[in-house]
């Protein structure tokens, strides 16, 4: 087997085993790829935790200020740690992500295009973390479109059906209002003609 095909193998695992990602270097800016590729992956299933101290919400819901803190909110929200950090930060930022990757049993490591350290993924490889090196997350899963989305958690399952139902109860109120409206718009029609008529 080709080193291209392990590779090949190696990413379609991590896009199907992963149900929880951390985007380290998460921006708040919509043009920049972070951002957009965080919305992608939550977009098509994925559990989102977006990582930067300097910011503290982005895409509608908290950033973590670092691993440490957005794999206790996946503890407590998704029932589960972090299963993938991707990585969005210059090649001289990544030994200590690294590191808190292999301290808190991280199974995937994911670095962008031009994210580069082949002293630190071999660290990480020494530790038996899986990564992928200068490449495009969301490049590589929409060209396997074909394959199926991951699971979701149970309780990604929960915070989905909640937020359905949130929707469905906003119609129904916005519809019961409006007919409150016409009823009430009619029986004062009504007692008009009523006066009318005497």
């Amino acid at each position: 087997m080709t080193e291209s095909s392990n590779q090949d193998d190696l990413i379609d695992e991590m896009l199907r085993s992963a149900h929880n990602i951390a985007v380290v270097g998460m921006s708040d800016k919509p043009h920049r790829a972070s951002q957009k590729i965080g919305h992608y992956l939550a977009e098509h299933g994925y559990r989102v935790f977006a990582v930067n101290p300097a910011l503290k919400e982005v895409l509608g819901g908290p950033c973590y200020a670092d691993l440490d803190a957005a794999q206790a909110a996946a503890r407590e929200l998704a029932g589960a740690g972090i299963d993938l950090v991707d990585v969005f930060r210059a090649p001289e930022h990544v030994p200590p992500i690294v590191d808190d990757v292999i301290r808190l049993h991280i199974p995937y490591l994911w670095l962008q295009d031009e994210v580069i350290h082949d002293d630190a993924v071999a660290r990480a490889r020494a530790a038996v973390v899986k990564y992928v090196q200068n490449d495009c997350i969301y490049r590589e899963h929409a060209k396997r479109q074909h394959a199926p989305r991951p699971e979701l958690s149970a309780q990604a399952r929960r915070d989905r059906a909640r937020t359905r139902a949130g929707g469905i109860a906003a119609t129904l109120t916005s519809t019961l209002r409006s007919l409150h409206r016409l009823r009430n718009m009619f029986r004062g029609n009504a007692s008009d003609v009523r006066l009318f008529d005497v």
